[in-house]
């Protein structure tokens, strides 16, 4: 029989049933976090207890207790002897979970990246209940942080009126309770045995779903020992993280339950590992990306709220990765082309876009600035590769290659100039990416013209003047189209400003000119009766002067006589391109 590593196979688990797994947590979970176990505890209320009697218990407080008491320390001794009422021992426990401003500054007593993997694990639907011994609130931290609002059973009551697991999103099952409420479960006669509301749920969790339990040994939880004991059905596995040789109701337990042992460092390593692996297993399964309606409903959930950050990153930079594989085998390098297979090649390149197009749009269009690097640090993964100038192909496929970075760029820059938000127009038009071997730059190597070949873009769109610019705005259209009056002027003007970007860049040598790229926008303003969008854009600068945003903003280096001499640029290869297309 093929014998498979633990974590793949709950991975696999985990994929093949979404939400079948539930999480058993213990103390050990949290330790990292600087939350103390229980025998920590202990050994500080055995010095608290020596202190009230006079007393140092010194370096072994274990040992002063055995002398000065005759009997072994306890957690809940301990405890009841020093805080008579569950008010009483709330305000006793509470510094121990609850962070300082100075602990929270220094990363103590936040969730943990195990706490994390999970929150992760919860909001992609792959796990929903998560039972825990722990008072502390890092789960529910990570969760919110994750976007997921988990419903909290702490108590009997709760547990009375909870809906069915079925039916909830995610669930947190705290069987000792939680550290602000009264009813927190600590001394030996609590712990016992649960409340039978609570119990009946914790046998339904045991029966119904498979377990991952870490961090808790299993010594000083009689009721959760029972329940675990007396559950004999075995829908589902159970696996069981262990960092050293398992005590011995561990071991009883494991052998009941016929568990996995999964061997690791920690719950960090564990949780970390089953997500990276899931994810992977979720990667390889995935047959198409998101919608983009769906994806762009959820970036603009995750722009609201700076806590959702990390999300938006992972968002755009996992399709821009999946985009990234998409390209390649889009692309018939071994093939001449010829108008069937470079039209065929556009529109699979168009589709396999178009998520990611729509998420720069509107990111760059609603996003602030700092949610700018996401967009800024994504786009380069589209950056073909050096292995592209050892392939032996045509240079209608090799250049193709660099369209769907480009068409992206456009997006982006498109919803920017929307919003004239003019300093992120201008890092994207003037980004620099590593592309086979060499740094290159975004106004050097991505505009229309440059990105799509001309025969391929007529393939696309007909016999026209400028066929690689009408592609791309019939590409960005429907990007813009419901959001203003004309979007056609808004694409002229981007034309314009991706124009004036390469102006602006060019270092003067004799007897040259900057490559400036030719647009559609070139087209109208030559055959316009009346002055035409770009000449108002240009217009308009020239009457504000030093005031004019964009300067202000940094194109042109905030300079005035650096913007002329780019637009003079500009103008004079409008007059080039009359001569050689009409």
């Amino acid at each position: 029989m093929l014998a498979l590593d633990p974590i793949l196979q709950l991975a696999h688990s985990i994929c093949s049933g979404k939400g079948i797994q539930a999480v058993l947590l213990g103390s050990g979970v949290s330790r990292s976090a600087g939350i103390p176990t229980g025998w920590e505890v202990t050994l500080d209320l055995v010095r608290g207890l020596a202190t009230l009697e006079g007393e140092d218990a010194g370096a072994r407080p274990d040992e002063w207790f055995r002398k000065a008491h005759g009997a072994e320390p306890g957690y809940s001794s301990l405890l009841g002897a020093l805080a008579g009422t569950p008010a009483e021992r709330r305000a006793l426990l509470q510094p121990y979970f609850e962070p300082t401003d100075d602990e929270r500054e220094q990363g103590v007593k936040v969730p943990t990246p195990a706490h994390r993997a999970i929150a992760r694990l919860v909001a992609s639907g792959h796990v929903r209940v998560i039972v825990t011994t722990n008072f502390d609130r890092l789960m529910e931290q990570a969760l919110i942080d994750e976007g997921v609002t988990p419903v909290v059973i702490a108590n009997a009551d709760q547990a009375l009126g909870a809906s069915p697991l079925v039916h909830q999103r995610c669930v947190i099952i705290k069987l000792h309770g939680d550290y602000l409420d009264d009813r927190i479960l600590n001394v030996e006669a609590e712990l016992a045995a649960y409340e039978p509301s609570m119990q009946i749920l914790l046998d339904r969790v045991l029966d119904e779903f498979g377990l991952i339990v870490s961090g808790w040994s299993g010594e000083w939880d009689p009721a959760l020992r029972s329940a675990i004991e007396r559950c004999s059905s075995r829908r589902y596995s159970t696996y069981w993280g262990l960092v050293g040789d398992p005590g011995p109701a561990a071991a009883a337990l494991i052998a009941q339950r016929q568990a996995q042992v999964v061997r690791t460092t920690g719950a960090d390593a564990l949780f970390n590992a089953i997500e990276e692996k899931v994810r992977a297993l979720e990667d390889m399964r995935a047959e198409r990306p998101l919608s983009a309606a769906v994806a762009v409903s959820t970036l603009k959930r995750y722009i609201v709220e700076d806590r959702f950050r990390v999300r938006l990153e992972d968002l755009v930079r996992e399709e821009a990765n999946r985009l990234g594989r998409a390209v390649d085998p889009a692309i018939p390098a071994s093939k001449p082309p010829d108008a069937t297979s470079m039209s065929a090649a556009i529109r699979t390149l168009d589709a396999e876009a178009e998520t990611l197009r729509s998420l720069f749009f509107h990111g760059c269009r609603l996003g602030r600035s700092e949610h700018e690097p996401v967009f800024l640090r994504s786009l380069p993964l589209l950056a073909p590769r050096e292995e592209w100038l050892n392939i032996s192909t045509w240079d209608t496929w090799r250049t193709l290659r660099s369209y769907p970075m480009s068409s992206v760029l456009y997006a982006g820059a498109l919803g920017a100039l929307m919003s004239e938000r003019w300093g992120l127009l201008r890092r994207l038009l003037t980004l620099q990416f590593e592309s086979c071997g060499r740094t290159r730059a975004a106004f050097s190597h991505l505009p229309a013209m440059f990105a799509l070949p001309e025969d391929a873009a007529k393939a696309s769109v007909g016999n026209v003047h400028l066929p690689a610019s009408a592609h791309f705005q019939k590409v960005l259209l429907p990007l813009a189209s419901d959001l203003v009056q004309d979007p056609q002027a808004l694409i002229d003007e981007l034309e314009v400003w991706m124009c004036l970007a390469v102006a602006d860049r060019y270092e003067p040598v004799t007897g040259g000119a900057p490559r400036i790229p030719v647009g559609s926008f070139m087209v109208r303003r030559l055959y316009a009766g009346s002055p035409t969008q770009p000449e108002a854009l240009l217009a308009a600068a020239v009457r504000a002067g030093a005031d004019w945003p964009p300067l202000r903003e940094g194109w042109f280096g905030g300079d005035e006589a650096a913007f002329a001499i780019a637009k003079a640029h500009v103008e004079a290869r409008v007059e080039r391109a009359a001569q050689l297309y009409w």
